[in-house]
């Protein structure tokens, strides 16, 4: 938009604007293309793990919520 202005007002400056602005969008696709494919690279070369149970400590109870907690209302 801004660079299409530029272009219509005819000005040195206003060309120069809209070549560096339809630059700037050209990288930042380019840039945006990598990234999506860094992620499919990084999936592939990182195994998915199965989450851990969360550990609790053996023997002992789990421990209550405290009084007027939205857990101890919910019950």
């Amino acid at each position: 938009m801004a660079g299409d202005k530029a272009k219509e007002a005819g000005t040195e400056d206003g060309l120069d604007l809209h070549d560096d602005l339809a630059r700037a969008a050209r990288q930042l696709r380019r840039i945006g293309e990598d990234l999506h494919v860094a992620t499919d690279v990084m999936r592939v070369l990182v195994p998915a793990q199965p989450a851990a149970p969360p550990k609790q400590a053996t023997g002992l109870p789990p421990t209550p919520a405290p009084a007027g907690s939205i857990t101890s209302r919910a019950r």
